[in-house]
């Protein structure tokens, strides 16, 4: 595949996006073929998985099922654009953060020493043993989370049945870091959240 061959010819290791035409993908086939060379993709250039899309207009289609396709699959997640230390390679410093814990949410706000240096703002939150996070533009300087949250999870029986379960999680850690205009990501302002008399965590059906 000619971007294995780019891949290893990158030895600068500039940030590396493949182009894809998407402007022909007006069916389910068409859509199914520009997941499957998302996935590929990745796979060959697994420190930076961008890609660039042509042309826009297969995403303003009304018609068009890639939306859909992106959406549920390789881009539900936001991301950050990937650094270009050949720009700049200096980080932002740490943000300053404190919070405030009510009945059933946690509130954090934050400031940074040099405002100017950052243009996104990122929330990392762990429930459990699992952490998730949020992009903010550079204009946010707080965020809500709830205390604890359900997740349900399905399973299916040996006859068929679906099985539902629902756990409750307990937020117990935030953390925020500063990305400046070309991806360079600062270390983490990291807090433990401590929430008296919360669920276990056990599981009901």
């Amino acid at each position: 595949m000619l971007l294995g061959w780019w891949a290893k010819e990158n030895t600068m290791q500039r940030n590396l996006w493949p182009g894809m035409i998407i402007s022909r993908s007006r069916d389910e086939r068409a859509a199914d073929e520009i997941f499957n060379q998302i996935m590929i993709a990745r796979g060959f250039v697994p420190d930076g998985p961008g890609h660039v899309h042509f042309s826009m207009k297969a995403f303003q289609r009304d018609s068009s099922l890639l939306n859909g396709v992106l959406r549920n699959g390789p881009y539900q997640k936001q991301a950050i654009v990937p650094s270009s230390p050949w720009l700049d390679n200096e980080a932002p410093s740490t943000p300053v953060m404190v919070q405030s814990t009510t009945n059933d949410t946690v509130s954090i706000s934050w400031s940074h020493p040099n405002a100017a240096d950052v243009f996104r703002s990122v929330v990392y939150y762990r429930y459990n043993e699992t952490w998730d996070y949020s992009i903010r533009s550079k204009s946010d300087t707080s965020f809500i989370i709830p205390v604890s949250r359900i997740v349900r999870r399905e399973s299916r029986s040996r006859n068929g049945e679906v099985n539902v379960t629902e756990t409750t999680e307990t937020l117990n850690a935030v953390a925020v870091s500063a990305v400046d205009r070309t991806g360079n990501e600062s270390a983490l302002t990291t807090m433990t959240i401590e929430i008296a008399n919360q669920p276990n965590g056990e599981p009901t059906q």
